[in-house]
This record gives C-alpha cells, sequence and structure tokens, in this order.
C-alpha cells in the first residue's frame, strides 16, 4: 500500500467531494433564487435630450427569465449599460451592439436584490432606472 495507507485514501476522497460539493453549490446559488416572472423596469432621463432633434432615443427596459431586455426606437451608436446589485456589490457592464434595436442581458450570476441600471450613450449618462428582484 502506499505511504498514507488505506485512512489518507479515504481522507482524500472526503475531501474531494467536500471540495466539488461546496463549490457546485456555492455556484448555483444566485441562479437557483433568480426569479423568472416578468417586472417592468422604469428607465427615467437623467440629461435631457435636444426636444427639437429629429431621433430621440426611447428606451423600453423589463427583466424576464433572468435577463434585463432592452428595447429601443433607434439603433444607437456606443450604447454602454451597467447593472449594479447594490445588495451584494455585483456589477455587469455590457457594450451592445449599434445595429440591434432589442437587447438582453443576463444577469442569473448576480443573485436577487436591489439593481441599478445606467445607460450610457456616446460617453454621456442619460437613462438609469431601478429593479427589485426578491
Amino acid at each position: 500500500m502506499t505511504r498514507f495507507g488505506f485512512n489518507g485514501i479515504i481522507l482524500l476522497v472526503m475531501g474531494l467531494f467536500l471540495t466539488s460539493t461546496l463549490f457546485s453549490k456555492q455556484v448555483s446559488i444566485p441562479d437557483e433564487t433568480m426569479p423568472d416572472y416578468y417586472v417592468g423596469i422604469e428607465i427615467k432621463e437623467e440629461t435631457q435630450t435636444n426636444p427639437h432633434r429629429s431621433l430621440i432615443p426611447e428606451i423600453v427596459a423589463y427583466y424576464y427569465m433572468k435577463e434585463v431586455v432592452l428595447e429601443m426606437n433607434v439603433p444607437l451608436d456606443d450604447l454602454t449599460v451597467e447593472i449594479i446589485n447594490t445588495s451584494n456589490g455585483r456589477m455587469k457592464v455590457e457594450c451592445l451592439d449599434s445595429q440591434d434595436y432589442t437587447s438582453s442581458i443576463n444577469i442569473s450570476e448576480m443573485g436577487t436584490g436591489s439593481y441599478v441600471i445606467y445607460i450610457t450613450i456616446n460617453s454621456n449618462l442619460r437613462f438609469f432606472g431601478a429593479l427589485e428582484l426578491y
């Protein structure tokens, strides 16, 4: 037998089992607790746009099936979405394709809590919203 003997092998197997069990639980907890229902997100304009502009961006946002979905009336250049879970400090930043009118951002790994959503267009903070998931 090896230098560790039978007890050493048993301890090694138990350690691997406990480590894999704890790791799998830690990774899957946020996804299991995230709700699947629809929640509308009120998006407010933080900086006023020129009312005489021909293309005033309108953004509709909602949460559904572990994703934040953004629908826009015009495709926008240089659109960045920052989602912050203020309850646990997790943050996600996505740069969206300028050709898309609809985009979805998966937030399943961020867990439940209070969220703040910032939408930046052309490096200027323009819109923000809030979301509560429990």
